[in-house]
């Protein structure tokens, strides 16, 4: 099968997952959050100039282009429904990028290796909130950054990679962690035996690509307060390494749980012996071969989604308290924010596994399936239904009547406020608030 082939059939199996983990948000599509809030009600209110229009300390260049491009070319009805598609589909297609046969054949040479990888990366915990929404691409974003530091040393980026790094790092602010690959690239092609200068070069606009966006982003981001880096931040930041990068790939969430509350003795000996056998096969030789350059790569990659949490900690005030709740209830597991560190510790282990054999690397899978507690994603919480809201807006749309509308999204507390663009509509209302009285105000 030619690779373009292989990507096609990676790229559909990839989706076939994500359909069947979020088929009751694909049957029931709803506005979710920031959906609503910031891309629909801009991409309504604001047209074209809502493309450089930041929110949140970054542009969310991406999201913003795909909610201008539905409201202006698609029925205003379907909108959900194509948020949800567009997200899909777009993790499908970070995912399937895996597969491509030239950037990473080094790591993995056979393709059946590749194909195990993309499926367990589709059911990793963490994805089950980031499905189907505008307001999560920013994690597909930043994994393609990830994704393009981890190609083999001898795949060069052209000129529209190193565009697409500069357009994912402006959509996605988690990019500026994956950096210190890039770095890493650099010294790898400066110490090579045959040293190649202009791949080193190319890595360079790579990280002056990402800076440029973060360049961009934290200007936007000074008005923003940020937390302060304290003792909380690196007990939150340790409890995540340990269980997602250490324990919950091998032991499982529940296995987890119960050693740490009821035999705590037997968990830091597992987790001690979990680290043994892990730096010791990562270190050894076997037979005159040492880890592959881009296995060192995959493994700086894990550490750098890890390092994600802190990152997260620290421009997100309280946050830590969200890292530091192991044991406290079961949704810690699969929490948008633990998605990073869940596909740190898949790609860490991935990495053990792939240097033992296949049959050591397809029992890890088949292991990882069957203690993966994720396979669905829930419905969004609220109560707030777009089908009730789609007759005033239809009316609102066409006659421009009336000059306000309001409307209620999920979760409970967000809302869309749209005005009118037409001059001077002849409305017997001026507004019009379909949310509760609380959030007209």
């Amino acid at each position: 099968m030619r690779e373009r082939h292989y990507r096609w059939l990676a790229f559909i199996f990839c989706s076939i997952c994500f359909v069947v983990r979020a088929w009751s948000r694909l049957i029931d599509p709803q506005l979710w959050a920031e959906d609503g809030r910031y891309f629909f009600q801009d991409a309504l209110n604001l047209g074209i100039q809502s493309l450089v229009t930041p929110v949140a300390g970054y542009y969310h260049s991406v999201q913003r282009m795909a909610a201008w491009v539905f409201v202006s070319v698609f029925p205003i009805s379907i909108f959900p429904l194509l948020v949800v598609l567009f997200s899909l589909l777009f993790f499908a297609w970070v995912i399937s990028t895996l597969t491509r046969e030239s950037w990473y054949s080094e790591f993995l040479p056979k393709r059946r290796s590749r194909f195990l990888l993309i499926l367990v990366l589709c059911l990793a915990p963490g994805l089950n909130e980031n499905l189907g929404t505008l307001c999560a691409l920013h994690w597909a974003l930043s994994l393609q950054v990830l994704f393009i530091s981890l190609r083999s040393l001898s795949a060069s980026a052209g000129i529209p990679t190193q565009l697409w790094l500069l357009i994912c790092g402006l959509s996605g602010g988690e990019a500026v962690t994956f950096i210190p690959v890039f770095l890493l690239r650099i010294f790898f092609h400066i110490t090579s035996p045959q040293p190649r200068k202009d791949r080193a070069q190319s890595e360079v606009v790579s990280i002056l690509m990402i800076f440029v966006s973060t360049i961009l982003c934290f200007r936007l981001q000074t008005s923003h307060e940020l937390a302060s880096f304290s003792f909380k931040t690196l007990e939150a930041g340790w409890a995540t390494y340990i269980t997602h990068l250490i324990c919950l790939p091998t032991l499982g969430w529940r296995l987890t749980l119960n050693l740490y509350h009821l035999a705590p003795g037997l968990f830091w000996v597992l987790v001690a012996a979990l680290h043994a056998v892990l730096i010791t096969f990562l270190i050894r030789k076997r037979g005159n071969q040492r880890l592959s350059t881009q296995s060192q790569l995959f493994i700086a990659g894990a550490i750098c989604l890890m390092a994600n949490s802190i990152l997260t900690m620290t421009v997100r005030p309280g946050s830590e308290y969200l890292f530091n709740l192991m044991g406290q209830y079961e949704g810690w597991w699969d929490f948008r924010h633990a998605l990073f560190p869940s596909l740190g510790g898949i790609l860490l282990w991935f990495v053990f596994f792939s240097k033992l054999s296949q049959k050591w690397l397809l029992s890890f899978c088949l292991w990882f399936l069957i203690l993966s507690p994720a396979w669905r994603a829930a419905p969004y919480p609220g109560v707030a239904q777009w089908r009730d809201s789609v007759g005033a807006l239809d009316t609102f749309m066409t006659s421009g009547c009336p000059k306000s509308l309001a409307f209620s999204v999920r979760p409970p507390g967000w809302y869309v406020r749209l005005h009118s663009k037409r001059p001077n509509p002849p409305c017997t209302q001026d507004s019009v608030a379909l949310l509760p009285a609380s959030a007209a105000k």
